[in-house]
């Protein structure tokens, strides 16, 4: 118990700084706060900290650069197809994904029924 609990805190820390140091961070997409988009392109992470009361996301590669995809935040308004979907997908698939966007480069799927999530 204590062996899986280091194991998930390892990789919360560590997705958290390669995701923090990455290369792709250079090349993140400038999106307008407040709006509905649509994006598409390559995972280049899927990090789950949602299963620890953080945040859980996909990082796409788009043609506008690097797009942070939200996708379950561990709250209950959180869009729960998205979010199952999510925890499924892979680096490398190719994905769509309709949201809100919150902050510069991150879109939310989690604050209506109808943003999604696609794996294509």
């Amino acid at each position: 118990m204590i062996l899986n609990s280091i194991k998930l805190f390892l990789v919360i820390i560590t997705g958290t700084f390669l995701t923090a140091c990455s290369p792709f961070v250079k090349e993140k997409a400038s999106l307008e706060y407040g709006k509905t988009i649509t994006i598409q392109g390559e995972v280049s992470e899927n990090n789950f900290g949602c299963t620890a009361d953080l945040a859980c996301y996909l990082l796409v590669k788009t043609k506008q650069g690097l797009v942070r995809v939200d996708y379950s935040i561990s709250r209950k308004q959180c869009n729960q197809k998205a979010a199952k979907l999510g925890m499924e997908i892979e680096k490398g698939d190719k994905v769509k994904a309709f949201g809100i966007v919150t902050e510069d480069y991150i879109l939310s799927t989690c604050d209506a029924d109808n943003y999604y999530l696609q794996k294509l």
